[in-house]
């Protein structure tokens, strides 16, 4: 099991080589810079995205002809993002009203977590395509 940790650090390391520099930022710098991105994309950022009566919270909510999105990066700096983080997202995305959602971590999403985010209508960005969504 630990030479296998090793094999995915080793993997995502190379595909994005600034991820420990980024896992130690302040979660503020965080969405601010990933809020930056989704601007470069046609996004207007509405700033705080949303509370479940539950205290779940998105981190940054987004607008796009005239549909609503939501942002959850408070998994940034886990090495592996599974399907319950992304449960907690979909049920704000409902709640909320909003169009989708986008989780943002720089480590991976297991593959469980694929198959439930395009049943949910969720958007991943992972230490491999994180670099494409910042700009990097």
């Amino acid at each position: 099991m630990a030479a296998r940790q090793e094999l995915i650090e080793e993997a995502l390391e190379q595909s994005f080589p600034d991820r420990a520099a980024a896992a130690s930022m302040h979660w503020r710098a965080v969405e601010r810079l990933v809020g930056d991105a989704f601007r470069r994309r046609g996004y207007v950022v509405t700033g705080f995205g949303g509370t479940r009566s539950d205290a779940v919270t998105a981190d940054i909510g987004l607008l796009r002809d005239g549909e609503r999105f939501l942002v959850q990066c408070q998994h940034w700096r886990k090495l592996r993002v599974g399907v319950p983080e992304l449960i907690e997202l979909a049920r704000l995305v409902e709640a909320q009203g909003a169009r989708g959602g986008f989780a943002v971590t720089t480590g991976f999403f297991s593959r469980e977590a694929h198959t439930y985010a395009q049943q949910a209508s969720l958007v991943l960005y992972d230490g491999r395509s994180l670099p494409g969504l910042l700009g990097r």
